[in-house]
């Protein structure tokens, strides 16, 4: 009989994570996810139905498998997306900061989605195009549909136990930090969900 120890055996080799997007349609979540991958940016909106990578990442010192799923926004794909929330560590919930309505739905519709079929799983608000806060672009839009106010919506992010990042995946502005923290928190949440489990495992030759 040969026992190994449990927890010598659990640190070999990459630890598997998780990560999904999702988001109102046109809300830039292939964007951040192609700019965090790849360091590439398009202006051109193509419709995403599901699409996934896989990456490693170093954190800590420690080698993480990140499966990374990107997902359609548009309503017509609602009884598809949920097929990809299964065992997910992660979950990204991408708005506009340029697009009130976007916000309120993440709250409203993504939010309350994720927490009905994985609870325990970590969720990070994302409000994404930040560098149109600026743009002469978007100072016309707001005279109308006025920006939405980033004080305002971390405090209701953080009131509902999550975190709040805002990014631009045109200037790559803030997204190496959230997904750095992201992934540290989700590391940090997944240890926390499992279970215990015992230290030696014996196998009989």
């Amino acid at each position: 009989m040969i026992c190994i120890d449990k927890k010598q055996f659990d640190d070999q080799g990459p630890i598997p994570m998780k990560l999904v997007a999702v988001g109102d349609g046109a809300v830039g979540k292939t964007c951040i996810l192609h700019r965090y991958m790849n360091d590439t940016y398009s202006e051109e909106h193509i419709p995403t139905i599901f699409e996934n990578s896989f990456m490693m990442v170093k954190i800590d010192k420690k080698t993480v498998q990140l499966g990374i799923w990107d997902t359609a926004g548009q309503e017509e794909y609602n009884r598809l997306r949920p097929l990809s929330y299964s065992n997910t560590d992660i979950f990204l919930i991408v708005f506009s900061v340029v697009d009130p309505e976007s916000f309120d739905n993440a709250l409203k519709k993504w939010y309350p989605e994720l927490q009905q079929v994985q609870p325990k799983s970590l969720k990070v608000f994302v409000g994404n195009k930040i560098d149109l806060l600026e743009s002469e672009q978007s100072k016309k839009k707001s005279q109308k549909n006025a920006p939405v106010n980033s004080q305002q919506v971390k405090q209701i992010v953080n009131e509902l136990g999550c975190e709040y990042f805002e990014c631009s995946a045109k200037s790559n502005q803030g997204i190496k930090e959230l997904f750095l923290q992201s992934i540290q928190d989700g590391m940090n949440c997944k240890q926390k969900n499992q279970k215990p489990r015992k230290h030696q495992r014996c196998t009989l030759i």
